[in-house]
């Protein structure tokens, strides 16, 4: 019988299949493709939802993350109004008043006797400022990948309003001594507000205190202005991104325009912050001069 398994070397054999048969037949080949089809469409249906979760989450952050840049300008933005609306309110007319006291005493010291001192002094009470430099900590430092610039800006702008304050403080003390009368043994009002020797010693406090409260004033202006700019910059480097992976091609940064603050002569130079711009940025160094003071002048 040709079914009949035989004797081959000692070893029964035949053709025939080495899978068990029952009963019935079964294509094994499209059984393994159909297994393998199905497993492929589970791996690539799940590579598919994990790309689309994963897409969905960049696009989900990347909307929070331009945000907190936009919210982070207008903050900003904001403190440094505040501090120009007390630079041109009262402390440079305070400052250029006294300086130009100082100068007309000092010219007169060329002159014989009897001189005859004409001051003006302006002696007003200044309120602290008051500003968001916590939520915009918080968005720079927290809610967004900012570069190192932005940190340094924000870190250096709340030391600046810190100190701002501070001054405001001592400065409204000093008025406060004067106006009752609390002077040092031998001084007079006139003493202290032009720095006239008496006795051999010379009391600065007025003077000194009206210079900080001027340079507190600009730090602020500055680098509130220079966090903008660091603020701007990072979110124009990240909404080409954004707007690929969003499909909104309308997305937008904040911009600011502060030409009329320039023209009315409240932005500080940038020269007095050299060494800071070449110690935090890579693109400044000791000569070079920083643009984006510039961008706004080109407007």
């Amino acid at each position: 019988m040709a079914d009949i398994w035989g004797p081959v070397d000692g070893v029964y054999t035949a053709s025939t299949s080495w899978l068990p048969s029952f009963g019935w037949s079964v294509d094994y080949w499209s059984l393994f493709t159909t297994i393998t089809g199905a497993l492929a469409g589970a791996g690539l249906g799940a590579w598919a939802a994990q790309k689309i979760a994963k897409n969905e989450k960049e696009r989900d952050e990347s909307t929070k993350e331009l945000r907190s840049v936009n919210s982070g300008i207008v903050l900003s933005y904001n403190i440094s109004n505040t501090a120009m609306s007390l630079k041109k309110q009262h402390v440079r007319g305070l400052k250029d008043n006294h300086d130009k006291d100082i100068a007309n005493f000092e010219a007169l010291q060329s002159q014989p006797p009897p001189r005859l001192i004409k001051i003006n002094p302006q002696f007003v009470h200044l309120g602290a400022i008051t500003t968001p430099i916590a939520p915009l900590q918080g968005i720079v430092l927290e809610q967004m990948a900012s570069n190192g610039s932005a940190i340094n800006s924000a870190i250096t702008l709340a030391d600046a309003i810190d100190h701002l304050n501070r001054t405001i403080s001592l400065y409204n003390d000093l008025l406060d001594s004067y106006r009752q009368a609390d002077l040092p043994a031998g001084f007079k009002i006139e003493h202290l507000y032009l720095g006239i020797p008496v006795g051999g010693k010379v009391n600065n406090i007025y003077r000194d205190t009206l210079a900080s409260l001027s340079a507190y004033t600009d730090d602020v202006i500055f680098f509130a202005l220079k966090l903008c700019d660091d603020l701007i910059e990072h979110g124009q480097s990240m909404l080409p991104k954004h707007r690929k992976l969003t499909g909104n091609p309308s997305a937008d940064i904040t911009d600011i325009d502060i030409s009329d603050c320039i023209l009315e002569g409240l932005i500080p130079q940038h020269e007095p912050y050299m060494n800071w711009l070449a110690g935090f940025s890579k693109k400044a160094t000791p000569t070079a001069k920083r643009p984006w003071l510039f961008r706004w002048l080109r407007k």
